[in-house]
């Protein structure tokens, strides 16, 4: 991370503390833990830190409201409230820079820290219950404490019932639209209650809401507010006459296309055509994306499935919901009823990059083999991570990789033809500072077996269709013949004890692993991760992507 603006001590100070957290992220905060970590997502840091806090919190509560001490019983769910609040910013503030925590993980603090709240809270409205049913106490003061306590507890409640998966998913909008109310309402009332330290939690909440509102839609709109760039066209110099362009994404230059699978593909430059700015991200991070023709308030999460040197930016959205089935419905067909690429015809938003990968893969020296395991649209992450080695390797000098090896379960083929599009492969070529990408270039070259697929290759590729059998005159299937597997499923055991030995040839001792798909398969990498543990002296550093936002 450059801080080139920055006096030389404090760069040290920060490269030094950022190696330190690495090195407790590694050995101790992130190690996942039998059952735990497969079924909670609780890993070794957790366990230290997190869960004795918790359970000193509910005990002592409980005892308090025993005593029939609503004051002192009140405490604790303050401050676990307040960082219900503070575990809410999404982008890349302060805490999550200072402190390392990958995005995913502050959103499990968020959720576990909310119903830790509802937890507390519940006790401290049982100590109201015990002093009213001893006293007799009727008061005015007391009956309105009782009321708004009920009113914000109530709620909290409702707010955790919607944001579980099996609601959510399904009721994304209704989920965004009542959090939002909800917790408008809930502030006010535990304020009113007595609780205004839960307005501590708030101010980062405010600044990161206004960075990523007032500030960073106006810098994609508008440009640099410290350094601005003025338009230059060579090709019209009659353009200088009209008022400069500027901004980071262009919302005239974005390009939509509906794929095979229900897929939309969104793309824009990344370096803008007229202005020169540049849309900064890194493989594996996500943005917020808002059609207001679709709807005016929604914000959506997906990743970016592109990586950052090529030349488009990409995202590519899965029509899952009501939302993405609105947007594959409104991409406009061409003159001969197909669809192709066009230019987007309605205004498109986009909010991020957000998120961080919680293995340093972007350090040249700390993995030498790399897992990549995705299913389903789980694939863009990891494939954007792949790219990113892939021209490490070949264009920055990244000699240190040994093995890179992709494993993508799917179980139908018009997915593996929407990411693996040649149509989409050979428009890249024609753009200027286009550098082929493993996923889809390398692998769709002009050699009908994908290249060499010898093992002293350092990246390996394997597609296993769950659901479907060899089609010698599908273009996909030969065009990909050397890495289709067929009615099966990965063998992830397999995977990691053969990279796993090939490091210890190496004389390395640790091999990164970064998952992306369903739970059975994020749990099944977990476990075999933990099992080859205990039975080599490899160690298994296991990334996990989180689309449960």
């Amino acid at each position: 991370m450059p801080f080139p603006s920055l006096p030389s001590t404090f760069q040290r100070a920060m490269r030094w503390w950022i190696a330190l957290r690495w090195r407790l992220s590694r050995s101790v905060f992130s190690v996942p833990l039998p059952l735990l970590t497969v079924e909670f997502g609780v890993k070794l840091g957790d366990l230290i830190v997190l869960i004795p806090a918790i359970s000193y919190l509910v005990t002592a509560t409980a005892l308090r409201a025993k005593d029939h001490d609503i004051k002192g019983s009140g405490a604790a769910p303050s401050i676990t409230m307040m960082l219900v609040f503070l575990f809410a910013i999404r982008n890349n503030s302060v805490l999550l820079v200072a402190t390392g925590i990958p995005f995913e993980r502050v959103l499990f603090y968020h959720k576990l820290f909310a119903f830790v709240t509802i937890i507390l809270t519940a006790l401290h409205g049982l100590a109201y219950l015990l002093e009213k049913a001893d006293s007799g106490d009727s008061d005015d003061l007391h009956h309105d404490q009782m009321v708004s306590g009920m009113v914000a507890f109530t709620g909290m409640v409702v707010m955790y019932m919607l944001s579980l998966n099996v609601i959510r998913r399904r009721f994304f909008e209704v989920f965004i639209r009542l959090h939002w109310v909800l917790f408008i309402v809930v502030v006010i009332f535990t304020v009113i209650h007595g609780a205004s330290l839960v307005l501590v939690g708030l101010i980062p909440w405010v600044i990161d809401t206004f960075f990523r509102v007032g500030y960073r839609l106006y810098i994609h709109a508008n440009g640099s507010l410290f350094k601005k760039k003025r338009a230059q066209n060579a090709q019209n110099p009659s353009e200088s006459h009209h008022k400069p362009r500027r901004g980071v994404i262009a919302r005239d230059q974005f390009t939509i296309c509906a794929m095979p699978g229900n897929i939309t593909r969104i793309s824009f430059p990344r370096v803008r055509y007229d202005t020169g700015e540049s849309f900064k991200y890194e493989a594996g991070q996500y943005v917020f994306i808002c059609v207001p023709k679709i709807s005016l308030l929604g914000w959506h999460p997906f990743t970016i499935s592109s990586s950052p040197h090529e030349v488009l930016v990409t995202i590519h959205i899965k029509a899952l919901g009501d939302w993405t089935k609105k947007l594959l419905a409104a991409v406009p067909l061409t003159s001969d009823g197909s669809h192709h690429v066009v230019p987007a015809p309605f205004p498109i938003l986009v909010d991020g990059p957000y998120g961080s990968v919680s293995i340093d893969i972007e350090n040249q020296t700390a993995y030498s083999h790399v897992a990549l395991f995705s299913g389903g649209i789980g694939i863009t992450p990891m494939q954007a991570i792949a790219n990113q080695l892939f021209f490490d390797f070949h264009h920055r000098g990244r000699q240190a990789l040994k093995k890179v090896h992709f494993v993508w379960a799917v179980r139908e083929r018009s997915m593996v033809e929407a990411m693996m599009n040649a149509e989409f492969a050979e428009d890249r070529k024609l753009l200027q500072g286009h550098t082929p990408a493993y996923l889809p270039d390398d692998l769709l070259s002009v050699d009908p077996n994908g290249g060499s697929t010898s093992p002293d290759d350092v990246f390996k590729a394997e597609f296993y269709l769950t659901r479907g059998q060899p089609d010698p005159e599908n273009p996909i299937d030969r065009h990909l013949q050397h890495c289709m597997r067929y009615n099966t499923r990965p063998d992830v055991a397999d995977v990691l004890k053969s990279l796993g030995q090939d490091a210890q040839k190496h004389g390395k001792k640790r091999v990164a692993v970064l998952v992306c798909g369903p739970s059975a398969l994020v749990r099944d990498v977990i476990n075999q991760a933990m099992k080859l543990e205990r039975t080599s002296k490899i160690k298994y550093d296991v990334h996990t992507e989180c689309f449960d936002f």
